[in-house]
């Protein structure tokens, strides 16, 4: 026998972990939490036997792949059979693509709208002949430490032809190593030490074994093999929220515009001026133009943009995932939609598994007040218990017409309705309630 399991990768923040747990639930799929050796703390939600700390997060995938494999023997079979593997983290991206190099068959997001997006050079390839092309290069590793990084010929054509420039890893870092390079008296010094920085914050967060697809070379190399220079895109900042249909359709969209910058720590746009849930045709033109140029469908996004009327609208960078702070709740307040949410099931919908629920209810025995519960939460970290509610807090009187309220709900899902019933009576058996 195998287990059917999902893999969630969650790197070091809560982010969509939990829903995509709760999810995977509600799928009879066994959830499993890939964390690195400081991750989150999921021990509320999960049993210690399904979240797997390693090391090799970002270092070696080849070996973090075996150890998922021997998570069977931990889980009460002889192997286990991954049947979907979730990620919204910009740092999991390449470790998302090399698993789902290991487990094939697994569900996902295609690895092709990560390759062409989250890798960010080969989203500047594929628009080098659009009108949303962005000058840039793809600087070797071997220019880096030159004290005459300029010797470089494409970054010296770049520099003279774009004045200021942006330098960034070559994958998603949340705006850490990304530094804006002036065009005053120090600018080779400051190009290379921008570069140097760049390289030192993707080494610290990817092991020198982890590669990727590049696009412009046609092959797989180590990620720290480069770092990326562009051109600096003058304008205002949008970020542009929604979720992508066939043909560069868009549902749920949304439009933020940035009014201040920071550099330090990280280099990000704060500050939103304007959440318009009319976004302009020019936005509306522009993002539905990116996702047809990259064969983007059926999954959230998160673009940003700058650009104006006259020059037109330049992505900085394209996301495929759902947006971090608060627009993915604006979106929800404006559209009643959640794009976490969205995004999961438009993965697990996928997924092919036969399953039967049990929905179980705890009502009072006697009248009095509800002093506490017992076994809550050892009941949430089951892998089958899709939810589980306390509708009536502590402290809250039962009288005798209120012998019938429901006190605890939860759900248990099972390949079975038999099973699922079996085990919804074993997790009743948990749970105590303490009236008096």
């Amino acid at each position: 026998m195998a287990v059917d399991v999902a893999l969630i990768l969650g790197y070091d923040a809560l982010g969509g972990v939990v829903p995509a747990i709760e999810a995977a639930k509600a799928a009879a799929l066994t959830p499993i939490a890939i964390l690195n050796r400081a991750g989150a703390d999921y021990s509320g939600w999960l049993p210690g036997k399904q979240i797997l700390r390693s090391a090799n997060v970002n270092r070696d995938h080849r070996a973090l792949a075996d150890e998922i494999r021997r998570l069977g023997r931990f889980l009460g079979e002889k192997r286990i059979r991954v049947r979907a593997i979730l990620n919204g983290q910009d740092r999991m991206w390449l470790c998302y693509l090399d698993l789902r190099r290991a487990f094939p068959s697994a569900a996902g997001m295609p690895p092709s709208h990560i390759v062409k997006t989250s890798v960010k050079p080969n989203l500047r390839f594929l628009l080098r002949q659009t009108e949303h092309h962005v000058p840039y290069v793809l600087l070797p590793r071997r220019y880096i430490a030159s004290p005459d990084i300029l010797r470089f010929p494409p970054l010296r054509a770049l520099a003279e032809r774009s004045g200021r420039l942006i330098v960034k890893p070559v994958v998603g870092s949340g705006g850490l190593g990304v530094t804006l390079v002036g065009n005053g008296d120090a600018f080779e010094r400051n190009l290379g030490r921008a570069a140097e920085k760049a390289l030192s914050l993707q080494r610290g967060m990817y092991g020198d074994r982890i590669a990727a697809p590049f696009l412009e070379l046609a092959s797989r190399r180590p990620v720290n093999d480069f770092v990326l220079v562009e051109a600096y895109i003058e304008g205002i900042e949008q970020s542009m929220e929604g979720f992508a249909t066939p043909g560069g359709g868009i549902d749920y969209f949304v439009a933020q515009r940035k009014t201040r910058r920071v550099e330090e720590p990280v280099f990000r746009d704060l500050e939103y001026l304007v959440c318009n849930d009319h976004p302009t045709k020019q936005a509306v033109d522009c993002v539905s133009s990116l996702l047809r140029i990259v064969e983007f469908e059926n999954s959230p996004f998160h673009i940003e943009v700058k650009g104006s009327g006259r020059y037109g609208m330049k992505p900085v960078e394209f996301n495929p995932r759902v947006g971090g702070g608060s627009i993915a709740d604006l979106v929800a307040s404006i559209h009643a939609v959640n794009l976490h949410e969205l995004g999961i099931r438009t993965v697990l919908d996928k997924v092919r598994v036969d399953r039967s629920f049990v929905t179980v209810v705890v009502q009072p025995e006697k009248s009095g007040t509800v002093m506490s519960y017992r076994g809550l939460d050892k009941v949430q970290k089951q892998s089958d218990c899709v939810f589980i509610r306390k509708l009536v807090p502590e402290g809250s009187e039962i009288d005798r017409m209120d012998r019938e309220a429901y006190l605890v709900e939860f759900c248990v899902s099972g390949k079975t309705a038999a099973a699922a019933q079996r085990r919804a009576n074993e997790l009743l058996g948990w749970i105590g309630v303490e009236i008096e």
